[in-house]
């Protein structure tokens, strides 16, 4: 399914990460193949460099952040036309591939960029259109990055963004700029099948997953 879409597909995760035996094994069980991203310990950067994520400063999102960054350029260098990024807690359900093809035989074909795990953090803030009964439009703060397919379209802006706020922006903010800009062709599921076992807001419910982890993002 997804190996078959992009050029390569990209795992990130942490040295000595207590999330890797699950997400190996998930992703084996559901014919994911990847090649593992290590992400660099956030207290290796400045202490002068900081994320803003809703108007707090924190260190460790500076890992995800630099592994998103580092992703897209060896994806220039390599000339590849669309990647996968997906991090360590993802959770795809038990019928996510029937999903997946009904979302993705329902998107125009000159796509950009796709959010497959989006789930609102706060769906009072968000902007979508409905393109059809699988497809939704972003319009703005779609937050959530888990597992993000890139094509190459946009490589450069996502690049150009990072610059642009001095890599101060949470990773899923910088894909948000991307929502925002008509240049690009964004979309995400209608039907959720790509959850995130570690989120840090209540009323999340995932069918089919009882294993949560605790957000590493404020974990300083």
């Amino acid at each position: 399914m997804i190996n078959s879409l992009v050029d390569k597909i990209y795992l990130i995760t942490t040295l000595n990460s207590s999330r890797f035996d699950y997400i190996s094994n998930h992703l084996k069980e559901n014919d994911i193949n990847y090649e593992l991203f290590i992400a660099t310990n956030y207290k290796l950067f400045s202490n002068d460099t900081n994320v803003i994520d809703s108007g707090e400063e924190t260190r460790p999102a500076l890992s995800l952040l630099s592994s998103f960054i580092s992703i897209i350029y060896s994806a220039k260098l390599h000339n590849y036309n669309s990647i996968a990024i997906l991090e360590d807690d993802c959770f795809f359900v038990e019928n996510w591939k029937e999903k997946f093809q009904n979302f993705y035989s329902n998107i125009p074909s000159d796509w950009d960029l796709i959010n497959l795990g989006y789930h609102p953090l706060h769906e009072s803030d968000t902007i979508k259109e409905k393109i059809n009964d699988f497809v939704y439009k972003p319009l703005n703060y779609h937050h959530t990055s888990h597992c993000m397919v890139v094509k190459n379209t946009c490589f450069d802006e996502y690049i150009n963004i990072n610059n642009k706020f001095k890599y101060t922006m949470p990773s899923d903010y910088v894909f948000n700029e991307i929502y925002k800009n008509p240049s690009y062709k964004s979309f995400y599921p209608v039907e959720k099948f790509v959850y995130q076992l570690s989120v840090r807001n209540v009323g999340y419910e995932i069918s089919g997953a009882d294993l949560r982890f605790k957000s590493l993002i404020y974990d300083t």
